[in-house]
């Protein structure tokens, strides 16, 4: 009878966090072309590099194009440089971190694209499960200071938004499309917080 209330509340707590990330996301800004912007994110969330893979249509990886890239002012990608200046549809694998790997398909370098993260994956393996979480869970109850990797929103504090994104975002990323690793190259240091909030 005493476990109803218990789970109620857990409840009550996961939607409260929920409510409050996306009240925290920020706000599409002008949208410049030729450009790709992170968006759907925690505000203070800051990653200043990605992994980049550019495909051809059909899948061909373009050698040229497998590269870490600067993320300008935590949200935009340049992409005029990793695509070329042709019209011709190229797919973009994109490893932010802290988040699983996805692709978007870019069909011209001067037009204005969005590209929406699934944060939580703490520990770099590109899947957010119960490891990530248990991380998380971990850092928050014994009170860590400076574990970094497990601030998933940023905030440079390890909180119950932190735990929820772990819940919220489970699953597995985009492979890359040569069989790399994409967690290989990935390092805390990539994430900082957001200029700012310091």
């Amino acid at each position: 009878m005493r476990q109803k209330p218990l789970i109620i509340l857990g409840l009550i707590v996961i939607v409260a966090s929920a409510a409050y990330y996306r009240l925290a996301t920020r706000a599409t800004t002008a949208k410049a072309s030729g450009r790709l912007e992170i968006v759907n994110t925690p505000e203070r969330y800051c990653p200043t590099q990605a992994q980049i893979v550019v495909t051809s249509s059909i899948n061909q990886v373009l050698p040229e194009h497998d590269q870490t890239v600067a993320v300008i002012n935590c949200r935009t990608i340049e992409i005029k440089s990793l695509i070329g200046t042709t019209a011709d549809t190229k797919i973009i694998w994109l490893k932010l971190p802290g988040a699983l790997a996805d692709k978007t398909s870019i069909d011209s370098p001067t037009d204005y694209f969005q590209f929406s993260p699934r944060l939580g994956d703490v520990n770099g393996d590109n899947v957010i499960d119960e490891i990530d979480r248990r991380l998380v869970e971990n850092t928050l109850l014994s009170d860590a200071a400076g574990v970094i990797k497990a601030d998933i929103d940023g905030d440079q504090k390890i909180s119950i938004i932190d735990l929820s994104l772990t819940r919220i975002n489970a699953g597995v990323g985009s492979e890359r499309p040569d069989g790399k690793n994409w967690g290989a190259n990935e390092s805390n240091t990539l994430r900082t917080s957001r200029p700012g909030y310091d």
